[in-house]
């Protein structure tokens, strides 16, 4: 492996080339020289014209479903890898939601047969309780030593008692665990948020509370056990608030927020499109606004694609019925970019930066002398959205046959490389 990246601008901010233009040669999956210009003298060398291109630590997602083992005809191992290095990302972490549930050693080292050879990782989430059950701690030493970091039940309610027992547990052994939010005596059969959606459509609604007083409550065992929390899909403005005074008090907790519900609010369900049905619901335009500045302020760590394939039969019906979610880890930079370019470097580094740590996956700062694990993105280059185009096996995008502005050009990872044009 060879390659030669011509004048591309470097937006890592670990980086001592942060915000300039160089020539990065990379040879044998290692950066061996950055330098202002490079002039090649070996033929074996792959020469990329990447002006107006930028490269930063490569991409990481926190939670992604690909439904392998157990539902293979939505996902799988290999497609959703696909689309998320067509995403840009280099590593994603896999939700233990499969058939079955990742809560041991087994599971576990199915993902890592699967993916040992993709130019983008794939790091399986192990799973807080054994079979998602809530009951009883699932096998976290064991998954820990094929690997494991960060576990989690996915969108699951947790107990208090569990949560206190996987915190202490976890602990132990330095890995992080995270949690969805949600009350489930408030929120269970809730559709959408509470507010102009519920009030304008009559379906069942989600309030705000129902989150909040849940992060209330983890926050509280979380001083109590002195462990490492990660609170995923935040989705509202006292949330944000709750966060932010909790980092301020010295706790160890991180926080991500699902992609979707940065992009749009609840005026989006309005017409009953089901792509926008997803879990936490849409909130209101003034939570919206609170997530964008904790992202920017640092109070939210990360954007998280939350993908979840899902097929005709789950999404093409009536909004009551149909499931949560969408496919999204091949648009998180796109549609962002879309919607907020002024703020792209803010999203670059949560995803190539903060989610790295979060994840304990080690940096790649973009030096001479270390591993290439990059992604090369261009801000303002079109990404047609298409049934072609969309790598996933599944198209629940709300983005299908929508053009948006900035496209990944390539990833490098693994003494691979892939460039996308």
């Amino acid at each position: 492996m060879k390659i030669l990246l011509k004048s591309v601008f470097i937006t890592d901010p670990t980086s001592q080339h942060y915000q300039t233009n160089k020539d990065v040669l990379i040879i044998d999956g290692v950066y061996h020289s950055i330098n202002n210009e490079i002039n090649q003298k070996d033929d074996d060398i792959e020469v990329i014209d990447c002006k107006g291109m930028c490269l930063s630590q490569g991409w990481v997602d926190l939670k992604s479903d690909f439904c392998d083992p157990g539902s293979e005809y939505k996902e799988t191992i290999e497609s959703g890898l696909e689309a998320a290095s067509n995403g840009g990302y280099t590593h994603v972490c896999v939700l233990p939601s499969t058939k079955p549930y990742i809560d041991g050693k087994t599971q576990v080292e199915y993902i890592l047969n699967k993916s040992k050879n993709a130019l983008t990782s794939a790091h399986p989430i192990g799973g807080i309780t054994q079979k998602g059950q809530g009951n009883e701690l699932a096998e976290m030493y064991d998954m820990h030593l094929s690997g494991v970091q960060f576990f989690s039940d996915d969108n699951l309610h947790v107990s208090t008692g569990m949560l206190t027992r996987s915190l202490l547990y976890a602990k132990t052994i330095e890995a992080t665990i995270s949690v969805f939010s949600r009350d489930p005596s408030l929120s269970n059969g809730a559709l959408v948020n509470e507010g102009i959606a519920s009030l304008r459509t009559g379906m069942k609604s989600e309030p705000s509370i129902s989150e909040e007083i849940e992060i209330e409550r983890n926050l509280s065992v979380l001083a109590y056990t002195e462990g490492k929390l990660h609170l995923t899909g935040v989705s509202t403005q006292k949330a944000v608030n709750l966060i932010k005074a909790a980092k301020a008090s010295g706790l160890n907790v991180t926080a991500s927020v699902n992609i979707m519900n940065l992009l749009f609010n609840d005026e989006s369900v309005l017409n009953f499109d089901t792509n926008f049905k997803v879990k936490p619901p849409l909130r209101s335009a003034a939570d919206q606004k609170a997530l964008l500045k904790g992202i920017l302020d640092g109070t939210i760590d990360t954007v998280d694609s939350d993908h979840r394939p899902k097929d005709v039969d789950e999404k093409e019906i009536e909004f009551s019925n149909a499931d949560f979610g969408g496919i999204q880890i091949q648009t998180v930079f796109s549609s962002f970019n879309t919607f907020f370019p002024e703020d792209i470097q803010g999203l670059i580094t949560a995803i190539s930066i903060n989610s790295r740590n979060i994840a304990g996956i080690a940096l790649a700062t973009i030096e001479e002398g270390t591993l290439a694990d990059a992604t090369i993105y261009d801000k303002e280059k079109t990404f047609d959205v298409t049934q072609n185009s969309i790598k996933s096996k599944m198209k629940n995008s709300p983005f299908l046959n929508k053009s948006l502005k900035g496209k990944v050009i390539g990833v490098i990872n693994n003494n691979k490389y892939t460039f996308f044009e």
